[in-house]
């Protein structure tokens, strides 16, 4: 009878630790999606320097043509057939780099270039700058060039769509320690006139604590079927030691503050779900990332990023079949020991040759602060 009494509770109690545990799995089958991450395709990377951009010894002789010793970052975006290469802080012929060396000449907060070469397979050619009226590369955005209160403007990613450029930057008020920096806000300038003329979008600004201080911006165009008629922003915090989120816009509505969504994670099927309230927003990766880029790998079908790695200070790159992830174990993709001083890499779909397994994108390298294209070979599963 004892024994008896014993087995039926232990049914019960057995019934009742199954029938929770599935309960559980049917609850928790969105979070199982987010943190199973994919097997990657990428196996190795080789990276090589092909040329500089910017720079005297570039060919493009820049010091000489635009008035341009050094500068750096160079995200890339396109328009009517040309390639935008969007630089930062930028400094005058006869300048002392890097900057805080020695004294500097014409100081600009940013400049941008632009080409019609395809080929990066032996540098860019660019074609010119957007000029001032002395024929010299001219500053975009403007910033107060106050130590504390705006100190400079460096625009993070632009993008084009139609006849309208739009530059994505961050208010600086002042640089700290290596990869730390503290912001005011980020906002956004554009141009009607393909680079003439550019004013800001008025309350299109996240404050200096958002998340999408620094963004990437992938177009719906690099992968139709996925992102439909919306814009996605990979976002981080000013400087190089914060998580990376997502949001997005529709195309029609980027100037409109309250039409963006910011992505709060996935549904049990796997499906993405978005908040108009940035302070829900979720981390698509946990890491210490700055300076990041996008893009779709079409030949691959992979989501590509990479961003430098404020811990480690390399060039971390990482792989997703979803834009929202989950993404793979990141990967070094450039060393710091290879390449001392390196930071910002950018990538462009049009750089993507000899399918897929060849990325061309630009870097910055501190010490002599200017901006390379190089070349990474990638070795697949």
């Amino acid at each position: 009878m004892k024994n008896g009494s014993l087995l039926k509770k232990f049914t019960i109690l057995l019934a009742f630790i199954l029938l929770a545990g599935a309960l559980y799995l049917f609850i928790n089958q969105g979070e199982s999606y987010s943190v199973k991450k994919p097997t990657p395709k990428i196996k190795a990377i080789t990276v090589s320097e092909i040329a500089a951009i910017t720079g005297q010894e570039s060919v493009n002789k820049t010091e000489e043509r635009y008035d341009i010793k050094g500068t750096d970052l160079g995200s890339i975006f396109d328009m009517k057939g040309k390639l935008y290469f969007v630089f930062g802080d930028t400094f005058g012929a006869g300048s002392m780099l890097p900057p805080g060396t020695g004294s500097t000449s014409y100081w600009r907060s940013n400049v941008v270039g632009y080409s019609t070469d395809m080929d990066p397979s032996d540098g860019v050619k660019l074609d010119g700058f957007l000029e001032d009226v002395n024929g010299k590369a001219k500053e975009i955005i403007p910033s107060n060039k106050i130590q504390g209160n705006h100190l400079t403007s460096i625009p993070t990613y632009g993008v084009a769509l139609e006849n309208n450029m739009y530059l994505f930057y961050m208010a600086v008020d002042s640089w700290g320690d290596p990869g730390v920096w503290n912001t005011s806000f980020s906002g956004v300038y554009k141009s009607s006139d393909e680079g003439k003329t550019w004013e800001p979008v008025e309350d299109l600004q996240w404050d200096g604590g958002s998340n999408f201080i620094q963004v990437a911006i992938v177009k719906p165009d690099q992968n139709k079927e996925v992102l439909g008629d919306d814009i996605y922003f990979y976002g981080v915090k000013a400087g190089r030691y914060s998580s990376i989120q997502l949001m997005k816009v529709n195309k029609d509505k980027i100037e409109d503050m309250n039409s963006y969504l910011y992505f709060t994670g996935t549904d049990s099927d796997g499906k993405p779900q978005w908040t108009s309230q940035e302070k829900e927003a979720k981390d698509i990766l946990k890491t210490t990332a700055g300076e990041l880029s996008v893009v779709w790998n079409s030949e691959l079908q992979r989501w590509i990023m990479t961003y430098i790695n404020g811990t480690t200070t390399n060039i971390d790159i990482v792989e997703a079949e979803n834009p929202w992830g989950p993404w793979t174990d990141p990967m070094v993709m450039v060393a710091q020991s290879d390449y001392p001083g390196l930071y910002g890499s950018y990538m462009h779909p049009a750089f993507i040759k000899n399918e897929g397994k060849t990325i061309y994108f630009s870097m910055s390298r501190w010490g002599t602060y200017n901006s390379y294209i190089m070349k990474a070979d990638l070795e697949l599963e």
